[in-house]
Formats: C-alpha cells, sequence, structure tokens
C-alpha cells in the first residue's frame, strides 16, 4: 500500500428495486494483517503541499493531513431490476443493437381519450386517412435509419393509478396489425418540423393507419362516446412497437394534446362532402407506460442473469432503462477508523472507456446509492446538503465521472452507516437507455491514474 502528499435528483424515484449485492467475505485473519500493516503505514505518510479543496474539516484540523488514492476497490454489473415507466415525461419506442451491450427493444402501451364527449359519427361516410401523430420528446440513440412499426389494439384495461415497470405488459390482440402497409418504413427526425400542406408542426412521428381501423369508431353504438369511462370501456388502447431491429430508441412526448390518432373523413350523406376530422387524443391524463426488452447474447454481459453478476475489475458497465448497474465494495475502508484517521474528503473517480461516445453517448451524470440496514437502496448522505455538491456530471474533456462522497465515508467509519459497498447507476433512467464502458479498478497497472478509485485526504 502506497501513499503520496496531495495535489492540490424522476430518476431517482424509478430505482426503489434493486438485486441483493454479492458480499466479498475476508478472512478474519487477512483483515487483521491488514489492519496492522494498514496502522503502519499510515503513520508515515506524508503531508499534502496544498488544502484545496478541503472545505469539510476545520483548518486547524489539516495541519496532519495526508493523501491516498490507492485504497483497495473490487467491483461487478449486477442487473438493474426493473423500474417504473408509468406517466413519466416520455416513452420511448424503437429498437437498436449494441456492439456492447447487445439488443434493445422497447415499445409503450397508451389509453386514447375523447377530444370531446358526445360525438356522433355518420352513417354513410368515406374515410380520407386515419394517422397515428407521436411527437418527439428530442432524444434518440442508435443508428437514426428509417423504421416499420406494429400498432396493435388494446385488449384489457389500462388504469392511470396503476404503477407499471418496464416488464410489464397488457394483452393486445395481434390478429390485426393497424398500420396500413407494414412494409412501409418512417424516418425518424426527432428535431424536424413536419409540413403538412400550409401547416407547420412539430417533430412528430405520423403512422398511417388503416382505414377500416374508423370502422371500429362509426359503426360502435353512440353511447361510447358520452364520456370517457364509456370509451374506455369501449376501446381500451394501443400497442407501439418497432419491427426494425437495429434502428434507434427514442423519446416521445405522448402527454401533448396533439398525440393521438386522427380520423378523416366525409359524410356522403352530405350532397358536397366537405372533409372533416376527429381526434382521439392521449394527453397528460392518458395511462401509458413503456416496456423494455434486451438480450446480453454474444457480449461481455452475456453471463448477466438477476441472480448473476459479471466481474467488472477490468470493465464496468452501466445501461439506463432497467439495464445494469456497477457494484463497488471498499472491502478495507474501516481501516482507516482503526488507525484513529479523520477523513478530510473523499472522491471516488470513475473514468470511462471511450467507445463509439458519439454514437452511443454516456449519460450526462451518474448516481451513486448505498443500502442500508434493512436491504433498502438509499442515496448517500452527500445527496442531502444542498453545499454540498456530490457531483457524477460527466467531464468530456477527461472522460471521467466524480463524486464527492466525503460524508458517506466518515459515516461508514464512525459506524453510523454499514459499508455494504455502492451502486453506480444511470440518470433518467426510465426514459433512457443510454450507456457507457467504464474502467474498473484494475484496469491497467502500468497506468492507475487510468483506474476506478478512491482519492483519500485524512488527517489525525
Amino acid at each position: 500500500m502506497s501513499f503520496m502528499t496531495a495535489s492540490c435528483s424522476e430518476s431517482l424515484s424509478s430505482l426503489t428495486k434493486v438485486f441483493p449485492p454479492i458480499i466479498l467475505k475476508i478472512s478474519l485473519s487477512a483483515r487483521g494483517l491488514f489492519s496492522f500493516m494498514a496502522v503502519l503505514v499510515l503513520a508515515s505518510c506524508s503531508r499534502p503541499e496544498s488544502t484545496v479543496g478541503l472545505g469539510i474539516q476545520p483548518g486547524e484540523d489539516l495541519l496532519n493531513a495526508y493523501f491516498s488514492d490507492t485504497t483497495s476497490l473490487e467491483a461487478e454489473v449486477v442487473a438493474e431490476d426493473t423500474l417504473r415507466s408509468d406517466e413519466l415525461s416520455s416513452v420511448m419506442l424503437g429498437n437498436y443493437a449494441d456492439p456492447v451491450f447487445g439488443y434493445t427493444e422497447t415499445s409503450f402501451y397508451s389509453q386514447l381519450r375523447l377530444s370531446g364527449s358526445g360525438i356522433t359519427f355518420p352513417l354513410s361516410y368515406a374515410v380520407d386517412s386515419v394517422v397515428l401523430s407521436l411527437p418527439y420528446s428530442g432524444r434518440s440513440y442508435g443508428k437514426r435509419i428509417p423504421q416499420s412499426f406494429s400498432v396493435y389494439a388494446v385488449t384489457d384495461a389500462l388504469y392511470p393509478d396503476s404503477v407499471y415497470y418496464t416488464n410489464s405488459t397488457v394483452a393486445t390482440d395481434k390478429s390485426v396489425n393497424w398500420i396500413e402497409d407494414p412494409g412501409d418504413t418512417y424516418a425518424i427526425r426527432p428535431n424536424s418540423v413536419v409540413v403538412i400542406g400550409n401547416d407547420s408542426l412539430i417533430p412528430q412521428l405520423r403512422l398511417k393507419l388503416k382505414a377500416s381501423f374508423a370502422d371500429l369508431f362509426f359503426t360502435a353504438p353512440p353511447e361510447n362516446f358520452q364520456s370517457n369511462d364509456a370509451f374506455l370501456e369501449f376501446f381500451r388502447g394501443i400497442h407501439v412497437q418497432s419491427a426494425t431491429t437495429d434502428g434507434s430508441v427514442f423519446n416521445l412526448d405522448l402527454g401533448r394534446s396533439d398525440a393521438g390518432i386522427t380520423i378523416y373523413y366525409r359524410d356522403l350523406d352530405n350532397a358536397e362532402p366537405d372533409t372533416a376530422l376527429y381526434s382521439f387524443v392521449i394527453g397528460d391524463q392518458a395511462a401509458r407506460f413503456t416496456h423494455v426488452r434486451r438480450s446480453y447474447a454474444g457480449t461481455a454481459l452475456s453471463g448477466l442473469t438477476e441472480t448473476t453478476p459479471v466481474d467488472a475489475s477490468v470493465f464496468g458497465y452501466v445501461q439506463a432503462g432497467a439495464s445494469c448497474k456497477s457494484h463497488i465494495t471498499l472491502p478495507h475502508l474501516e481501516a482507516y477508523a482503526a488507525a484513529g484517521r479523520v477523513i478530510n474528503k473523499a472522491e471516488l473517480i470513475v473514468p470511462a472507456e471511450d467507445i463509439d461516445i458519439r454514437r452511443y453517448p454516456p449519460q450526462g451524470q451518474l448516481f451513486l446509492l448505498t443500502r442500508n440496514e434493512e436491504g433498502q437502496d438509499v442515496i448517500l448522505p452527500d445527496q442531502l446538503t444542498a453545499s454540498h455538491d456530490i457531483g457524477g456530471v460527466f467531464e468530456p474533456d477527461t472522460l471521467q465521472y466524480r463524486f464527492n462522497i466525503t460524508r458517506w465515508v466518515q459515516q461508514v467509519l464512525t459506524g453510523e452507516l454499514v459499508n455494504t459497498g455502492l451502486f453506480l447507476v444511470s440518470n433518467n433512467s426510465g426514459v433512457s437507455v443510454n450507456r457507457v464502458v467504464l474502467h474498473g479498478p484494475h484496469f491497467s497497472e502500468a497506468e492507475p491514474a487510468r483506474n476506478m478509485r478512491l482519492r483519500l485526504t485524512f488527517s489525525d
């Protein structure tokens, strides 16, 4: 063990279910030997030449401050449990094949609602077109190539007050794909205005449905359209999924009033019928959620299951959308308490691997969670203090994430918190599939600055 002188919050609510960590066991003899050696080595550390950034302890406590970045870390990748994906800021749609993380498939379920009650449709009519409008929310991930889609009718009820997760499903009628031509492809343009005639519309995906879709409503008894409750009992909703296996996953804002299905038709009882329209909207009151399915076959994560972790000593992996996270353990951290040391500052530094970060950009921020004595995931005390920035923002210049976890380390050493390790998780997990490849604690023996590491500044 060597030491050197010092060189000078939608997302968390969806991360409430996790798998138990793998506990690393150390024999009593090994633990005792390490503690004895740590006391000897800690006693011989050098003082830092600067106290820049050491704002946790009072100035007089830094007279005997020392620095270390060789604290033992162990890491593994564990499967993320399901996340809530209902009524979030956006849903995800699309599929993509990742060379590192495997195959990701996303689809969504949603109710349709009346845009006005008491509507009556003509007995004699001609349908010009039926369009499903899905406004983008500006984010996409993967290859932005044209995709084909399927739209199915939901046969089980959806409820806005129910909880739906990324692995939730609802029964649908697969006998009819309501897309007008299932072989058609649609360009994915999250930032392009749509021009219809003389009208400019917000960026949106517009899927053409079969004209016969209108018959479901035009031939139905009028009482089905007297209220939304009656309509939702009659028509339960839609399930939309991509049929393209290697494209992109993109986000849609279904909470907008212009998300829904519009039927353009003519009343043939009129001598000169004009085209009329009626829209069944989605909007922010509709029940809706994203479903996610994955396959890690043929990748470094192929052995990852709900009960089997993957070693992350060299490379770690984190992916949003209920995929995977990294569990970091610090088996010898308590040795600093045994040596009577006080932690002035603790920084966890996590470098990222530069693998296709232009096509697959890493998460803009990662979060750290720990586990309490009841086995529940909780945020770190460093996240609870307004005056204390825990960090975790991706630094593109240095290709790393940096976390200030001083309070967590201090409370572990004082016995206020149990050392269950740290879980490195993605932000925006319910509305994103972003991923990042990380350097593990043993990434490089020759260049330790490229490893995941804990930088500690401590004093007597």
